[in-house]
């Protein structure tokens, strides 16, 4: 079987389905990934094979100046049954529209050369939802963690591709012949487009395991997270669960960042280890409490590997993941900008959810959940089925 999977250009999204893509390939299938040019290095990475489309995109940094600072956290994005939220959520359907029609062309046009017999797409890629539902083979839509789209975000996509759907003579968008989903049903949004369920195994690049992560004190570790919304946001979230965090007592301290990330953010405190590069999965396991800004990559890790969380989201689904996660038991979210600024108040949120049992409890229990779910390889005979046309979906 070939298979194409077309990510949406954000490395995150690739490396939450490189799992997948390996289960694939030890079955004996070909697997071509395709996509913008930033996604080469950690396709190669991977071991997986990718054809590059169009232009570099760097969805991070060419989104960066439009994304004035003062709007995070975006607080609306929490809330879609508001006219404010929903508005938050249209814009982001329009800020994936154009490359679908710019793109899909060429995308067919490789897919007639390679020849697929599946396509698996990112369910948040508009590009991927016209290319799959085109292809002329099954689509399958990969939910890249928690997937709220349903509502204004799929309303305002479904108006803005209708001119491309009629182009392509589709009858509609998307055409999935399946959708599976990685995120635990605790955790999934409620209006999620349901699917099948595929265990979430945590892969965030790989890299050398530092001595340290294997030589614990006693101390609780702390670890704080705020992947790339950085460059979104500027340093002011990262700051504050720095300072939060700060007013913790006789706990150990990890903050993994990059090298851009570590210029913008100042001083901090000596005992305070700053790691570059380092994937959360080699070491997260050893850890008592991350704080994170709700990338549900960095989330689903964390609760795949049974750790209590304090999410500060930013952006996106990170609102959902933080409201479900409280739900859950394991850890908790503070949503808004007073709630993130107040560093006693946070502090205080931290302290609970370290030292309180039940929260670690919870975790553990989320982390069975997501062990109980059929595993990459056990969904390979799904995707083998559907490409045979036999699978009831």
């Amino acid at each position: 079987m070939r298979v194409i999977v077309t990510p949406l250009h954000l490395t995150t999204h690739l490396t939450e389905m490189v799992p997948l893509c390996w289960a694939l390939r030890a079955a004996g299938h070909e697997v071509l990934v395709v996509g913008a040019p930033d996604l080469a290095g950690v396709s190669r990475a991977a071991g997986l094979n990718i054809a590059t489309v169009g232009e570099p995109v760097n969805m991070i940094e060419s989104g960066a100046p439009y994304m004035p600072r003062e709007l995070f956290p975006a607080e609306a994005l929490g809330r879609r049954d508001t006219e404010a939220g929903r508005e938050l959520w249209r814009q982001c359907a329009a800020a994936f529209a154009p490359e679908a029609g710019q793109l899909v062309d060429a995308y067919l046009a490789l897919s007639a050369s390679w020849r697929p017999d599946l396509v698996i797409t990112d369910s948040m890629s508009l590009l991927g939802w016209a290319f799959g539902a085109a292809a002329g083979v099954p689509a399958v839509l990969y939910h890249c963690g928690v997937a709220p789209l349903l509502g204004p975000f799929e309303e305002q996509a479904q108006l803005l591709l209708e001119p491309l759907r009629k182009r392509l003579g589709l009858p509609r968008l998307p055409a999935a012949a399946a959708v599976l989903d990685p995120c635990p049903p605790s955790l999934q949004a409620e209006d999620a487009p349901p699917g099948h369920r595929v265990r979430y195994v945590p892969y965030n690049q790989a890299g050398v395991l530092p001595d340290w992560a294997l030589h614990r004190d006693g101390a609780p570790l702390v670890c704080v997270s705020f992947g790339s919304i950085l460059a979104w946001s500027g340093p002011r979230p990262l700051r504050a669960a720095l300072d939060a965090v700060a007013a913790l007592d006789g706990v150990e301290v990890v903050v993994t960042l990059s090298a851009a990330n570590r210029e913008l953010l100042g001083a901090v405190p000596e005992h305070f280890r700053l790691v570059e590069a380092l994937p959360l999965n080699l070491f997260l396991e050893r850890c008592d409490l991350i704080v994170h800004h709700g990338g549900t990559g960095t989330g689903l890790t964390a609760a795949a590997l049974g750790v209590p969380q304090v999410v500060l989201p930013q952006w996106g689904n990170g609102f959902d993941f933080g409201r479900r996660l409280t739900e859950a038991g394991a850890g908790r979210s503070v949503t808004d900008r007073a709630g993130q600024d107040d560093t006693d108040a946070l502090a205080g949120v931290l302290r609970t959810v370290l030292h309180d049992p039940a929260f670690r409890g919870s975790a553990l229990r989320l982390r069975a959940e997501i062990e109980a779910l059929p595993s990459p390889a056990a969904t390979v005979t799904l995707l083998e089925e559907l490409a045979r046309g036999t699978a009831r979906c």
